[in-house]
């Protein structure tokens, strides 16, 4: 039973991280939507799916729960600003030839997210793991430096999502039941910008019944894999599910350069190589220390 228990979880974290890393290839399906049109209609349908998957799943109350909440209902509103951002920053980078420096933030939230927990909830960091920072710094300045870029889509999305992580750790709250709430906050600012593009007569027509199945996939596409990671989670433990997350920009790196012909620049190159290595350390120092307590604990 045991067995058949971390199975399912390893097929549901390969889904999960598999289908983060090829969405982009989705994205592309819209060519002729701008990267804001595609937010909002991502936005709007995934409302209205998520609201479904609350009534399914019954996680009714976990909503109205947080209804009643004012302090909570701020934090998740700061959080639904947040992951709009992020979407946004993400769909533009995709549909403008910057999956490769995508692929950087996510490769580069990880060690983010290691100083993020130094910096709000006081965490200590391992020699390893200040290691493996250094090195992500160390990269990010001699990329400005030695060739005169700021990634900044990649400092960007690896920045936000740390910032979204910071702020859904203070609650406690059913994955789905969250993005049914993150997006809920997004709805009126899609309302109003759809309103702006219908006003002005500036918004891409849908001519086409694939392109209007496309954008109500949208909801789908965003909220499936979110489905996929928190049954991994409730079967095997955070730091095997940690190993997974490479899988995501990983695929989207090899996505850019094979199928969409995007050019890596020398800047680039150092930064994945330097990312990678800080990246090895981390994954080596985390296992490390799973080990050594359970070993403590056994």
């Amino acid at each position: 039973m045991q067995s058949n228990h971390a199975t399912s979880g390893v097929f549901f974290a390969l889904s999960a991280y598999v289908l983060w890393g090829v969405a982009p290839v989705y994205f592309k399906q819209l060519p002729s939507l701008a990267a804001p049109e595609i937010v909002l209609y991502r936005v709007i349908w995934t409302v209205i799916f998520t609201l479904a998957l609350v009534a399914l799943i019954r996680q009714r109350h976990a909503v109205a729960a947080v209804l009643a909440a004012p302090k909570t209902l701020m934090i998740l509103f700061g959080s639904g600003l947040v992951i709009g951002a992020n979407w946004l920053i993400f769909i533009w980078a995709v549909v403008n030839e910057q999956m490769v420096q995508a692929s950087l933030g996510y490769f580069i939230n990880p060690l983010v997210n290691v100083l993020f927990g130094l910096i709000f909830f006081s965490e200590r960091l391992r020699r390893m793991q200040w290691l493996a920072v250094a090195i992500a710094t160390i990269m990010v300045s001699a990329q400005v430096i030695a060739f005169g870029q700021v990634p900044w889509i990649a400092l960007a999305l690896a920045v936000s999502f740390g910032i979204y992580g910071v702020l859904r750790k203070h609650i406690s709250l059913p994955a789905i039941a969250g993005l049914f709430l993150e997006s809920l906050v997004l709805l009126p600012f899609a309302l109003v910008y759809l309103g702006y593009l219908l006003a002005s007569g500036t918004i891409t027509p849908l001519n086409s019944g694939a392109e209007l199945a496309l954008t109500a996939g949208l909801g789908v596409v965003t909220a499936a894999p979110l489905l996929f990671f928190t049954a991994a989670a409730s079967r095997m433990r955070l730091i095997t599910l940690g190993f997974f997350q490479y899988i995501g920009p990983s695929l989207m790196f090899v996505i850019a350069i094979s199928f969409y012909d995007e050019q890596v620049t020398a800047g680039e190159w150092l930064s994945f190589a330097a990312v990678w290595l800080a990246l090895m350390i981390y994954t080596w120092d985390s296992w490390r220390a799973q080990r050594e307590r359970v070993a403590l604990h056994s």
